[in-house]
């Protein structure tokens, strides 16, 4: 029940106010207390009755004070039988005269009510409820206005400080703005709006994001941080972000026990594209050739990714659709380098909007030679391909791509020469304007060897070229049988076991000599040697082979190839074979594998051939093993020539069994070591700790070791291998 009174007195009091029970006069209720002053007030009580009887209205005057007057007036008591007809109010912050139907209210005043609404209180950082009072009432309930810091939950209504029920309170968020305007993957966005709620795993960001098939799906991100006026919030976006629209989304349980969820009006996004420093790199080490492919490190690549190719002053020269290959930790993309230039500015494009060209990554790639166009050439073995050869003085033709030279370089061709390489600078007249060939002059000097373009200090690949011996001059004018002659030629290299003269002593008929020296006159070789004696008096052709060219384009000589050494790089798996005699062109050198077991079984291990090089000490022979295979042996095959077989590889130690024992061959005990393991070798020692052992039995799997007893089990023990 409600019991509304008015009252003052002339002096300070209380006064006790219950309901009690008309049989005995006890209390039926909880006992009520009211602080009275000399000025009138309105009292509100609520008079709970604890039992079903009859009962008077009391009041207890136990403290007035002698000559004081008590006052009473405007006494009400009504049943407390107010219901609320409102189960939900739904709407945003900020929204007024929101009504809460309640019936038989006619008793009470504005005043009397108060709502409880969940809030946050920015104060202690926490959700709480708080009172606010009713704004407007009507004879069919009260008005209030939705407050901020409120949010959705439970409404509570109060009359007189009495409960009255319950209501759903739905706050619907909203999104005013955002920032930054264009979004980052992995850094933070700024949601700016109203209805957002405090409670964890109630308030979500859902944004667009793709993975590495392309598939674009929503996902629900929950806020970082959120203000006390719950109108800001800051998420962290992640890596494969893609441009599209966003909302906010929301959920309460309501009083029923079912969870509400509402979805604030969407936004639309766009992701910018975002390349980190440094972050450019060559998919394959190794070959970085324009046209090559180069993985590019950012973030908001995601979305139909495209790269920008920009030159120095700034002008757009080409663009490639990129590939997606890494979302998750950070995105990378992959895309083939322009054909156009080998230096270049980068930037992306992903969803329309283009990466800051502040921030553009810069690369040169190796320019890429693909064919050398000469007027002579020779088949090579085994393939279909020719290897060309031209004369000092001759123009040939370089195709290829990356040609075109960039600011203030030059485009140059670097020939083989005697002991250093050659450079001839390339006129631009002489490049095609795309880049995808040029015209050089075999300069004096040349030698054969392997030719590369040099493109904004970039060298390309190479490819061989060989070069025909051409002869000045034959001195003296008149040949002696038997005595010295020189011929003076290019095209002539310093290894005198590659040079042949050949006299011709009728149509088909000829003599082979064989030079005693060669020795150099700036690029010009003088090739002393004794005149044959079988010559006739009539004229003789003289025509000069270097390797397997003569002057005048007749046949070919091979070396025999021989091997040196070899050895592999475990951590590159690069197996190199020195040697010389091998063919210049990588394809015409057949390798034959084999393991180091006892019959020397020949395999074919999976491999990648990286070329063949000149070398102070002759030719190297550049393989990656791209297998388990890793030691062996290994021969060399060029056209009908086979070349000695040579072990390689890595010693390996299996197990050391140490044994004190008799000695035979020593007559007396000493220490043994019995030694497994693979690729030994024939030659080398034992070291035990400082001390080096006698090899009593070695092969590449077994070892036997005697060493003085004291250092037996001395460590390490190191298996050295000449």
């Amino acid at each position: 029940y409600y019991l509304f009174f008015y009252a003052k007195a002339t002096a300070e009091m209380d006064i006790l106010t219950y309901l009690q029970r008309a049989t005995d006069y006890n209390p039926a209720s909880p006992i009520v207390g009211r602080s009275v002053t000399a000025k009138w007030q309105r009292f509100t009580i609520t008079l709970e009755p604890q039992a079903t009887t009859d009962v008077f209205l009391a009041f207890t005057l136990g403290d007035l004070p002698a000559g004081a007057t008590f006052y009473l007036d405007g006494i009400q008591l009504f049943e407390a039988n107010q219901v609320i007809g409102t189960p939900e109010i739904k709407g945003g912050i900020g929204d007024t005269n929101k009504l809460i139907k309640i019936s038989n209210i006619g008793n009470f005043s504005l005043n009397d009510f108060r709502i409880e609404l969940p809030f946050f209180d920015n104060l202690t950082g926490e959700p709480v409820y708080k009172s606010f009072p009713a704004k407007n009432m009507a004879s069919g309930g009260i008005y209030f206005d939705m407050p901020e810091q409120s949010y959705s939950g439970i409404g509570k209504v109060f009359a007189s400080d009495a409960f009255i029920g319950l209501f759903d309170y739905n706050v619907v968020p909203k999104v005013t703005e955002f920032y930054p305007a264009l979004v980052r993957a992995s850094d933070d966005l700024v949601v700016y709006g109203s209805g957002f709620s405090p409670v964890p795993e109630t308030t979500f960001l859902v944004v667009n994001r793709t993975d590495l098939a392309g598939v674009v799906s929503q996902i629900w991100l929950t806020p970082v941080s959120m203000d006390s006026k719950l109108t800001q919030m800051v998420f962290n976006l992640p890596y494969g972000i893609v441009s599209g629209s966003f909302h906010i989304q929301t959920s309460f349980i309501n009083s029923a026990g079912s969870e509400v969820v509402n979805k604030s009006n969407t936004q639309r996004y766009s992701v910018k594209p975002v390349v980190f420093d440094d972050g450019i790199a060559w998919r394959d080490q190794g070959y970085e050739i324009i046209g090559d492919t180069v993985q590019i490190h950012g973030k908001g690549f995601s979305n139909s990714p495209v790269v920008n190719f920009y030159d120095d002053n700034g002008v757009k020269v080409d663009t490639k659709k990129a590939k997606l290959v890494q979302v998750d930790g950070h995105e990378i993309i992959e895309v083939q380098t322009s054909n156009k230039f080998n230096s270049l500015n980068v930037t992306v494009t992903a969803g329309g909007v283009e990466s800051d060209m502040a921030s553009a990554l810069s690369y040169t790639a190796k320019p890429k030679m693909t064919l050398i166009r000469s007027k002579y050439s020779r088949p090579m073995y085994g393939v279909s391909d020719k290897l060309p050869a031209a004369k000092v003085g001759e123009e040939i033709t370089i195709s290829g791509e990356g040609f075109i030279p960039t600011g203030d370089t030059a485009t140059m061709v670097e020939f083989q020469g005697l002991h250093a390489r050659i450079t001839v600078e390339v006129p631009a007249g002489a490049i095609d304007r795309n880049g995808r060939s040029l015209k050089v002059t075999v300069p004096s000097g040349a030698q054969n060897g392997y030719l590369g373009v040099r493109a904004n200090n970039e060298i390309s690949n190479y490819l061989p070229l060989e070069i025909i011996p051409t002869v000045f001059s034959i001195s003296p004018a008149e040949l002696v049988p038997g005595e010295n002659m020189v011929i003076t030629a290019e095209g002539v290299g310093d290894n005198l076991s590659l040079i042949k003269v050949f006299f011709q002593t009728g149509k088909t008929d000829e003599i082979m000599a064989i030079p005693e020296e060669v020795v150099f006159n700036g690029h010009q070789a003088e090739v002393r040697l004794k005149t044959p004696f079988a010559l006739s008096n009539r004229s003789t052709a003289v025509s000069l082979q270097y390797d397997r060219w003569r002057d005048d384009g007749s046949s070919v000589l091979n070396i025999t190839p021989t091997i040196t050494g070899a050895s592999i790089d475990m951590d590159t798996k690069i197996l190199v074979i020195r040697g010389y005699g091998f063919s210049i062109n990588p394809k015409e050198n057949i390798i034959t594998y084999k393991y180091a077991d006892e019959n020397r079984t020949v395999i074919n291990p999976k491999v990648r051939m990286l070329g063949v090089y000149p070398t102070e000490e002759g030719q190297e022979i550049r393989v990656q093993i791209q297998d388990e295979y890793h030691f062996g042996y290994v021969s060399v095959r060029v056209g009908d020539y086979q070349s000695n077989e040579i072990n390689f590889g890595p010693v390996s130690v299996r197990k050391v069994a140490r044994r004190v024992e008799y000695v035979r061959s020593l007559d007396r005990v000493t220490g043994v070591l019995y030694i497994s393991g693979y690729n030994f070798g024939s030659e080398g020692g034992v070291r035990v700790g400082t001390n080096w052992a006698d090899v009593h039995y070695r092969s590449d799997f077994f070892i036997i070791a005697v060493i003085d007893e004291a250092y037996l089990y001395d460590n390490p023990v190191i298996v050295a291998r000449q």
